[in-house]
């Protein structure tokens, strides 16, 4: 925008949204702003995160859950992968929730950065999925904004399968969707549901994350030993297909 329009911008903020109208004369007040920002080539930054703030509902807007990104420079793949690398070996608070927020965060440039990013995203979820990567790192978090944020993630790379330009992008976004739980948005109920069983058959309660986990597993084969049917697949079952067998919904295990 001019220099005009920004003073004048800058000089109402304090008080009231300014009108289209109060800046440009003869333009109707409910026509959509446009704002331009113009960087020096060396001070540019690689590119810049955002929300919206919709002053008249007192209402923060943001991209899917995530910050609006917009991408000013051409990605660099090697920055992503080691501030991904750092995050996931030395960060003191981490864990899946954080995963995920930081998959929102990134998608965009790694497909801007073409087949080697999206190659890297799915990459990166194969060894979340396959629990190579810590579950939880001195971080606790609600059941709930795990499947939130899980259904967000979803969500954009199923719009990318779908709508990506580049084919290469189309395959990984695919490859990186197998890789995610299936889920949606009852993560109490399906918590509720496992400490329910747990109470029931006197196994004990705890937040040690992927030992849980397997314990889980090995107590769940043991209490349905007892149940009358589906006896033959107990045994070499998985979480998933034992708590299938009860009738409940898996979102991430």
């Amino acid at each position: 925008a001019d220099s005009a329009a920004t003073d004048a911008l800058q000089d109402s903020s304090a008080t009231a949204a300014p009108t289209a109208t109060g800046l440009y004369p003869g333009v109707p007040s409910d026509t959509p702003w446009c704002v331009t920002l113009v960087f020096p080539e060396l001070l540019c930054p690689g590119r810049m995160v955002f929300v919206v703030h919709q002053r008249d509902v007192d209402a923060w807007v943001r991209d899917h859950g995530a910050n609006f990104s917009l991408q000013l420079r051409s990605p660099c793949l090697s920055d992503m992968v080691e501030g991904v690398m750092a995050a996931e070996s030395s960060y003191e608070h981490w864990g899946l929730l954080h995963r995920l927020q930081r998959v929102l965060e990134v998608l965009d440039t790694a497909e801007a950065a073409g087949a080697a990013g999206m190659a890297f995203m799915f990459t990166w979820l194969r060894f979340s999925s396959n629990k190579l990567l810590d579950w939880q790192r001195c971080f606790s978090y609600q059941p709930r904004d795990v499947t939130w944020a899980q259904q967000q993630v979803v969500e954009r790379f199923a719009e990318k399968a779908r709508s990506a330009a580049d084919p290469a992008v189309r395959m990984y976004s695919r490859m990186a969707l197998s890789k995610m739980s299936r889920g949606g948005g009852n993560g109490d109920e399906i918590r509720m549901g496992i400490l329910n069983i747990m109470r029931d058959h006197g196994i004990k309660e705890g937040n040690r994350g992927v030992s849980d986990v397997l314990l889980f597993e090995c107590n769940m084969v043991d209490c349905l030993r007892s149940y009358p049917f589906e006896r033959n697949i107990v045994c070499n079952a998985s979480a998933a297909t034992l708590m299938a067998c009860m009738g409940m919904t898996v979102v991430s295990i």
